[in-house]
């Protein structure tokens, strides 16, 4: 007959673990939240040090873009700033020209251009002291010694010369007019038929010089015979007959008008030209 152990025989009995004191609660509790704690921090740390980092390389990116800029390209048009002063370039010497004239003043080539625009030059551009003296020569002559003794002004010829042509010998107009004193072919013909011995040329300007002289006293004497109640003589100081002169000397005769001692011209600017030349002319 089996005998039990007496292990065997004892009944199971379940061990239930001790509680832990107060003291001991508050120990692991503590534990806990320091673990938790330091877990949090170390966390926090890497992560501000991982986006610092970043943060940092951005900036840092951002920085040097801002900084930087690439210089444009230069344009191929671009004008030069208008604050940058450029340097004065030197003025050009003269240089001294060869003349194909015979023997021009230094003052020939300063006269002014004639009125209109010439078509051509043809002759002798004659210097300042040759038209003068050519004009002088014309003026000091009496035409008419007979039946009109007297002698055209001096500056009236100068004014009638520097206005029809400056002064200059070679023009020759697209209107027809000749030389110094601009002179048209029917009024050549009129004065060598009627007064010279032998034709005079309008292109060499000494004889260009005395046919004007020569028409300017043939109108005198036209305007004095054909009204001798308004101007009893030959005197180119009466200022109706300086007018009635000068005007036709331009326009013709038949383009001024005389009624009761009155003139009327239909060119009175040519007249007030020519008559300020008189006294202000740089010919003078």
């Amino acid at each position: 007959m089996d005998s039990a152990s007496p292990q065997d025989s004892q009944p199971d009995v379940e061990l239930e673990a001790p509680a832990p004191s107060p003291g001991t609660r508050r120990w692991l509790l503590a534990a806990l939240a320091g673990t938790v704690a330091l877990a949090v921090a170390v966390g926090g740390g890497w992560l501000l040090v991982r986006n610092m980092s970043g943060s940092d390389t951005k900036d840092a990116s951002a920085r040097v873009e801002t900084a930087y800029t690439a210089p444009a390209e230069p344009s191929a048009t671009a004008s030069p700033s208008p604050s940058a002063s450029p340097e004065p370039s030197p003025e050009p010497t003269p240089s001294a020209s060869p003349s194909a004239k015979p023997s021009p003043s230094a003052s020939a080539s300063k006269r002014p251009e004639p009125p209109g625009t010439p078509c051509k030059r043809q002759g002798v551009l004659a210097s300042d002291a040759e038209v003068r003296a050519a004009l002088n020569q014309a003026a000091d002559r009496m035409y008419f010694p007979e039946k009109a003794p007297f002698k055209v002004p001096r500056n009236l010829v100068y004014a009638i010369a520097y206005m029809e042509s400056g002064w200059n010998s070679d023009v020759i107009s697209c209107d027809g007019g000749v030389g110094l004193m601009q002179l048209m072919p029917d009024t050549v013909s009129h004065m060598n038929e009627r007064i010279n011995e032998r034709p005079l040329s309008p292109y060499n300007y000494k004889e260009n010089a005395t046919l004007g002289v020569q028409y300017l006293s043939w109108l005198t004497k036209y305007f004095v015979e054909n009204n001798p109640a308004v101007f009893p003589k030959y005197d180119l100081t009466d200022k109706r007959l300086l007018t009635a002169v000068i005007a036709a000397y331009q326009s013709g005769q038949s383009s001024v008008t005389i009624n009761g001692g009155q003139v009327t011209v239909r060119n009175p600017q040519y007249v007030e030209a020519v008559m300020a030349l008189m006294t202000s002319c740089p010919c003078l």
